[in-house]
């Protein structure tokens, strides 16, 4: 009798696990939310996120994603926190300046945390506060820090010590400025907008004043024996930040490095000094096996730009093979964009089918509107390789752009022209794609009779030309909803029906003759 009474529900539950499932009713969260942290006078907001902010009770930090109305504890530090902050970016790490230990990040949120001291200045049996941190809201990896030493037996005085950055997001630290016995204790440390490694400290008492990188100490730090590479690398790093041309030379010779970390350092900051110098030593290291990343090698020779540079980006285009050297200059002339298309179109008029066909699929991912007439002659090249890619090329790149220009109508006419007499299937087939990805624009179907018979397939379906039924997101939701809605209707319905029979059992008892 009891499960006959209960058996009406199963389906009521049933149907409320089908609304759950569809997304109708909202599951509160199972994590433990706490009220705003007591003792928690220590915070920070990420840059990037306003409603992700941390908080830190003594050794204790907790995390809010809702602006600090609600918060979770997440982990534990070492030593008591005295200064918090967050890198911008989407995924920020979190730094925590504290006590007696130095500097802690963490990656995940603040579960768990790993020291980050290199450089900083602890030393053992000396107690070192992390006092102050700041962070530079457009670069995750730049990072500053203030510190001091805890001295004293009966009495215990705070002693400044020095400013530091990081440009490595916190991993090692770079001297800024050695602070005077009678420097303020600054709370604060903002980022200088416009000035490269440059913070503005500020006191308690709202004093404050302003320090730059000094870029003599750093090629100093650089061209040590005695400094570890992870700090030769920031210090390479720093440099190309500061805009120190004076540097080159050191870091022509740090780019050559047998640590990947230095050479790799070096270069990026050889591309942000726009070293013409350096296009010599890139160009070679582009073309061997060397310690350093092609791509950062590719990267820098783009950006310093120029015909010695561009030449050393458009020779690796001669391969082929899709070589790690020739894959490096192709990502690098697609971030350059624009300005790689003059250079690209004269690569598209080369001798060499290979050139012609690399230089146009690179006209192709950068899609710049300029291209269009270079590509409608690319699409007559002898070469049906060559014509081929020019038909996706001008796909891609007309596709972006409004397509009333005389110059686009005429690649247009070009491309409705292969689709339907190129001698080639292949070119045919992507001259299809290509006009098929057009807006408002019939796909012209490729000829499948004369001497070349072997066209489109039936079956065959241009890429970005889609098929089937497609239904706005809230019908498709209201359709979801509604399937599981009469799922539950229908099992109640099912599980009901003993105890509907059990009903009318009872009443056939008491009434006979009813």
């Amino acid at each position: 009798m009891r499960s006959s009474r209960i058996a009406p529900f199963l389906g009521i539950v049933i149907m409320a696990a089908g609304l759950l499932l569809a997304g109708v009713i909202a599951v509160p969260a199972l994590a433990e939310e706490l009220a705003p942290p007591a003792g928690a006078n220590i915070t920070a907001v990420s840059p990037a996120q306003p409603d992700l902010v941390i908080a830190a009770a003594g050794t204790t930090i907790y995390r809010s994603r809702d602006g600090g109305t609600t918060w979770q504890e997440t982990g534990q530090l070492a030593s008591p926190a005295r200064s918090l902050a967050m890198t911008a970016g989407d995924s920020p790490i979190l730094l925590a300046g504290t006590a007696t230990a130095g500097i802690y990040r963490s990656f995940d949120g603040g579960a768990t945390w790993q020291a980050g001291n290199e450089g900083l200045g602890v030393t053992p049996g000396a107690i070192l506060e992390v006092n102050a941190l700041g962070v530079d809201s457009q670069d995750p990896r730049i990072v500053y820090a203030a510190t001091g030493y805890r001295l004293g037996t009966s009495t215990v005085r705070f002693t400044p010590a020095a400013l530091l950055v990081s440009v490595d997001g916190g991993a090692s630290w770079l001297p800024l400025a050695t602070l005077p016995l009678n420097s303020p204790y600054f709370t604060s440390l903002a980022a200088v907008a416009g000035q490269p490694l440059t913070v503005e400290a500020i006191a308690d008492a709202g004093s404050s004043k302003t320090y730059t990188v000094d870029a003599t100490s750093l090629t100093a730090l650089l061209q040590s024996g005695d400094t570890s590479a992870t700090r030769q690398a920031a210090a390479a790093r720093a440099l190309g930040l500061l805009g120190d041309s004076n540097a080159i030379d050191t870091l022509l010779t740090a780019a050559q490095s047998s640590d990947p970390r230095l050479a790799n350092a070096a270069i990026e900051s050889l591309g942000l000094l726009h070293a013409e110098a350096a296009v010599p030593t890139l160009t070679s290291l582009l073309a061997g096996p060397e310690t350093a990343s092609l791509s950062t090698v590719a990267d820098a020779l783009a950006a310093i730009g120029g015909p010695e540079a561009l030449a050393a980006l458009h020779s690796a285009l001669a391969s082929a093979e899709m070589t790690p050297a020739r894959h490096a200059a192709m990502g690098a002339l697609e971030r350059l964009g624009s300005e790689a298309v003059p250079g690209l179109l004269d690569l598209a008029a080369n001798e060499s089918g290979v050139t012609q066909r690399n230089a146009v699929e690179m006209l192709g991912w950068i899609a710049d509107p300029s291209a269009v007439d270079g590509l409608a002659v690319a699409l007559e090249a002898s070469d049906p390789a060559v014509r081929a890619q020019a038909a996706w090329a001008l796909g891609e790149t007309l596709a972006t752009v409004d397509v009333s220009g005389a110059g686009e109508i005429a690649a247009q006419q070009a491309l409705a022209t292969a689709a339907t007499a190129d001698l080639s299937p292949d070119v045919r087939i992507h001259a299809t794609q290509a006009l098929s990805r057009l807006p408002q624009q019939a796909v012209v179907a490729a000829n499948p009779s004369g001497s070349d018979a072997a066209a489109v397939p039936a079956s065959y379906t241009p890429v970005g030309q889609q098929t089937g039924l497609h239904l706005p997101g809230w019908l498709t939701t209201a359709l979801l909803t509604l399937r599981w809605l009469i799922l539950g209707l229908v099992l109640a319905a099912i599980a009901g029906l003993p105890w509907l029979q059990n009903v009318r059992g009872q009443r056939r008892r008491k009434h006979p003759n009813g």
